[in-house]
């Protein structure tokens, strides 16, 4: 049985309360978002706590390449402070969840493309069988 730790954030980002779960796993993270809405009470985060993050839909977070050391002590120095400054756990997971929605969002235009054009076959074919039984006096 392998033993994961999680890493919870809940943050503002606007509109709605939203928590951010990392799951990890040796070099493994995974990601997965709750929104709340409103600002939950502290009663509403342990009763959503106490749930165990079931029904949470987890992503697999993508490794990042790590640049080459760069032999100048100085240079790691701006270099490691900018990363610092730049990207933590929590973005990194961020993006992963703006990354599926975006996955989600292109699926779902591609289906209802494919519905419309369905729709519009449908009706072609209708609109021929309606002409043709005019034309052999059935209609």
């Amino acid at each position: 049985m392998s033993h994961f730790q999680t890493i919870t954030t809940i943050y503002h980002d606007g509109q709605f309360w939203v928590a951010m779960i990392e799951r990890l796993d040796g070099d493994r993270v995974d990601v997965a978002r709750h929104v709340f809405g409103a600002e939950p009470s502290n009663a509403e985060l342990l009763a959503w706590a106490g749930k165990g993050f079931a029904g949470l839909d987890f992503q697999p977070a993508p490794a990042r390449a790590l640049p080459e050391p760069s032999p100048n002590p100085k240079r790691r120095k701006r270099e490691a402070a900018a990363e610092l400054k730049q990207a933590g756990p929590s973005s990194r997971a961020r993006d992963v969840v703006k990354a599926a929605a975006a996955f989600g969002a292109t699926e779902r235009s591609a289906a209802r493309a494919e519905s419309r054009h369905a729709i519009s076959e449908r009706r072609y074919a209708d609109r021929v069988a309606r002409k043709k039984a005019r034309r052999l006096g059935k209609g």
